[in-house]
């Protein structure tokens, strides 16, 4: 018994599933099913009398089944097809690969036969994609580099929105804060992992176990900009165009849930020699969905 469904589909269509069931020996099949889940997997941090423990948590939930006709009785050798269709939720969730939070959806088949006997086809996995929801566009820039952070801001974005293939242009100007030399100048698109807690026991959070938020960045593309500058304060801005390719497919969405976050950001980064570094985050609206 196989069974095979088209291996990508957008949140809020159909997958077409083919199951093929071939007889060993003579067989009366009275029916089956066809499933339609996701695995959703997260690493979280659980404190406990100041020393802090890495866990995995996990949770499938079916969404979709139909069933598969009978009785039908086939001879040996002898084989049937049949196709379902299956819908994923308008809201998915899309599918996630990630350091911290892993989302997997699977087709699953199973038929039965000769009165009490089952068969289980092999799982196979669907790739759910979709539009992000929940990124703060209107956000202003986080800005982080310690007491002596230069002034760097993005000017003329194009779009705050990314997706499979998509590209960020814009301006990245640099007022430095001190004459010397700039190690790097360069932007980034990262991925920003946020699981708050472990899965709570009760509603109440005070008779949880102590929550010690896991998070996790993971750059997918970068454009270094300049090297080895040389930098004068007082002088008028410095400024240099971009354009950061995201890679095709992307990882995840920009999602929030109850379990965790996935927000996308455009960085930019100022290197110094012995000195923190100065950083700018504004947050882009990303999606998995081409088109």
């Amino acid at each position: 018994m196989t069974v095979e469904a088209e291996p990508v589909v957008a949140a809020g269509g159909v997958v077409l599933v083919v199951v093929r069931t071939v007889a060993a020996r003579d067989v009366l099949l009275q029916g089956g099913v066809v499933t339609l889940g996701h695995m959703l997997a997260y690493r979280y941090l659980e404190g406990f009398f100041g020393a802090t423990y890495g866990k995995t948590a996990k949770r499938a939930e079916e969404v979709a089944e139909q069933p598969l006709p009978g009785p039908t009785l086939l001879r040996e050798g002898e084989s049937v097809e049949q196709q379902v269709l299956l819908a994923v939720p308008p809201q998915g969730p899309a599918t996630v690969e990630s350091a911290l939070v892993l989302l997997r959806w699977i087709v699953a088949a199973r038929v039965r036969y000769d009165g009490t006997e089952y068969a289980d086809a092999e799982p196979v996995p669907v790739l759910v994609v979709g539009e992000g929801h929940g990124a703060g566009l209107g956000a202003p820039e986080a800005v982080a580099g310690g007491r002596r952070a230069d002034a760097v801001t993005f000017e003329n974005l194009e779009t705050r929105r990314i997706g499979p293939g998509g590209r960020l242009r814009g301006d990245l100007a640099l007022v430095p804060a001190r004459s010397g030399d700039v190690k790097e100048v360069r932007v980034e698109l990262v991925l920003v992992q946020t699981v708050p807690h472990g899965p709570w026991l009760v509603d109440d959070p005070a008779r949880n176990p102590e929550a010690v938020p896991n998070v996790a960045e993971t750059v997918v593309a970068r454009q270094v900009l300049a090297e080895a500058e040389r930098v004068s304060a007082g002088r008028p801005a410095r400024r240099w165009s971009f354009a950061l390719d995201a890679p095709d497919p992307l990882p995840a969405p920009t999602l929030a849930r109850a379990e965790f976050s996935l927000r996308w950001v455009l960085r930019a980064v100022v290197e110094r020699r012995r000195s923190r570094s100065t950083t700018v985050d504004v947050e882009v609206l990303g999606g998995t969905r081409r088109g």
